[in-house]
């Protein structure tokens, strides 16, 4: 295996193993948000965006390997 084919797979676990999270993240800020935490809420959503930020920017790398 080269290091590019190890350099995608392992941008692809990346973005697969920040997915889980995300949805972890979710289902906490829901249940802030319902024990009427706000802040915590406000706080994990915000953290969820720059996840998937983080996944942008990991895909735009992926693809770029795979050209």
């Amino acid at each position: 295996m080269t290091d590019k084919d190890k350099l995608a797979h392992i941008l692809h676990h990346w973005i697969e193993h920040n997915e889980a999270h995300i949805e972890e993240y979710r289902k906490w800020a829901i249940t802030a948000e319902k024990e009427g935490m706000k802040e915590v809420n406000k706080n994990i959503m915000e953290a969820i965006k720059g996840v998937e930020e983080a996944n942008a920017s990991l895909n735009n790398a992926m693809n770029a390997v795979k050209q």
